[in-house]
């Protein structure tokens, strides 16, 4: 009788994890979007919107679009450096304080950098 009831006990844990383990619906992840703000080859930050998407592997889906501009990073960091794609071309990029991140292209043809908000003058 009591292994019986372990059994039961076992399938009934078993199927709430099941349904504890479904996303209520309206809850789908999707990716995570803010605003900030951004500049493209060293011109003054604009203001912007910001949506990150990170895969199982670690890779984020980087997507920033301002002042007409769209400009995109895929890629993964490990602690403040990053690597990956800056517009689909091989970049690196580095977090300078949180909130913060300057990336450009390997060739040092492009640069780019976002923040959350802007410092004293009128920088990130």
């Amino acid at each position: 009788m009591m292994i019986m009831f372990m059994r039961y006990s076992a399938m009934a844990a078993t199927g709430a994890m099941v349904i504890c383990g479904l996303p209520a619906s309206g809850q789908e992840k999707g990716p995570s979007k803010w605003s900030g703000f951004c500049d493209l080859d060293v011109g003054p930050p604009k203001p912007c919107r910001i949506s990150d998407e990170m895969s199982a592997d670690g890779q984020h889906d980087l997507r920033f679009v301002f002042a007409g501009t769209a400009v995109s990073f895929f890629g993964r960091n490990a602690g403040p450096w990053w690597q990956g794609e800056l517009n689909g071309r091989p970049a690196m990029g580095y977090e300078r304080y949180r909130g913060y991140v300057v990336f450009s292209t390997t060739d040092l043809k492009t640069t780019f950098e976002w923040c959350g908000k802007l410092s004293a003058g009128p920088q990130c």
